[in-house]
């Protein structure tokens, strides 16, 4: 999923929901929104959470990631390196070093597929800052923007915090890795604070700690993949999570047709062109929002077979694969450890609210 990072302040009204025991605060950030939810299973906190007082730590977060990784404040620390022409080491700040270091992980493992270098391309295609378009793009135009992209051209040290561009052009946006950096950061900071049960989501990145105020696991909903401009939205699947952190990347929600032909914003680097598999979305059940949010990007780049082959691969990483057939239903395909994430039990009250 394309986010844009332009990261805001809480400004949506903060109040308790009915529960005395779930509170929950919300605002807009990274170009999308962000929500809290935070639970007292058992009536255990001494008093209720000071939601004012956690909204200015929240809000203090969110704006030290924006100084460091948003590509729309022309001073933040990615946007000066980004601008820079030299291929000298550039010092950078730890927190981001260690968000382009995770992605080059990523990007290693999928064999390229997850590149946080690949946005040039993705303006090419319409789905960036440069506006939409309603044709695909020439070969010849394509095979100049590769020629200007690629992480392999791009080096990180982490002691100390550096990175260095071997292509002077060389530009990084972190929109599909920094909205899950964030939601651990929130739920590292509601640790701090006592909070230890709390559901954070930012942009649809999720991070759930410890338990809901039913003491149970937090119910997570995974959305029904529909391609439309406008999609009336409905629940496919719901997951039962609890100290992990689950990530959507999809094909349904910016997309543009010619000739009968649907081009997703899923951009294949090394193509240069959309994907053309029949995975519709991919959610990805993880220990940290960061290392979800990049693998859901990566595996839905790779497509079904080769995706679920990397997932198998990982270490304490789960995928819920949603594949569109042709008569427009979807296939499920889980991982081995995925089985046990997904509530059975929803199944019966999602046909009934979709009428079936």
């Amino acid at each position: 999923m394309i986010l844009v990072l332009c990261l805001v302040g809480c400004s949506r009204p903060i109040e308790p929901i009915e529960k005395p025991t779930r509170w929950t605060m919300a605002g807009p950030t990274m170009g999308t929104s962000f929500s809290i939810t935070i639970a007292d299973p058992g009536g255990r906190l001494s008093s209720e959470p000071d939601l004012q007082a956690i909204a200015i730590k929240v809000k203090a977060v969110l704006k030290e990631i924006n100084q460091k990784m948003s590509t729309y404040d022309s001073e933040s620390e990615i946007s000066k390196f980004n601008a820079s022409r030299s291929t000298e080491r550039f010092s950078v700040s730890a927190e981001l070093a260690s968000v382009v270091a995770r992605a080059k992980e990523i990007f290693e493992a999928s064999d390229g597929a997850f590149d946080i270098t690949v946005s040039p391309l993705v303006n090419l295609w319409g789905f960036g800052t440069q506006g939409e378009r309603s044709d695909p793009p020439s070969d010849d135009q394509i095979q100049a923007v590769i020629a200007s992209i690629g992480s392999q051209h791009l080096e990180v040290t982490l002691d100390p915090p550096t990175l260095r561009k071997l292509k002077p052009e060389l530009e990084i946006n972190l929109n599909a890795i920094a909205p899950g950096y964030a939601a651990d950061r929130l739920g590292q900071l509601l640790s701090e604070l006592g909070y230890k049960n709390s559901l954070v989501d930012v942009g649809g990145e999720f991070l759930a700690q410890g338990k809901n105020d039913d003491g149970g696991p937090w119910r997570v909903a995974i959305e029904k993949p529909r391609r439309s401009a406008a999609p009336k939205q409905s629940i496919e699947r719901v997951l039962l999570i609890s100290d992990q952190a689950a990530a959507t990347s999809g094909d349904y929600r910016q997309f543009f047709e010619h000739n009968g032909k649907f081009y997703s914003h899923t951009i294949d680097p090394k193509e240069g062109k959309p994907v053309t598999h029949s995975l519709a979305s991919v959610t990805i059940i993880a220990p940290d929002a960061m290392s979800a949010d990049g693998w859901a990007t990566a595996v839905m780049a790779l497509g079904p077979d080769r995706g679920m082959k990397l997932v198998e691969s990982l270490d304490r990483v789960e995928a819920i694969l949603l594949i569109r057939k042709e008569d427009g239903t979807f296939e499920m395909k889980v991982s081995p450890g995925a089985e046990k994430f997904i509530d059975r039990s929803a199944r019966k009250d999602v046909r009934q609210q979709e009428g079936h």
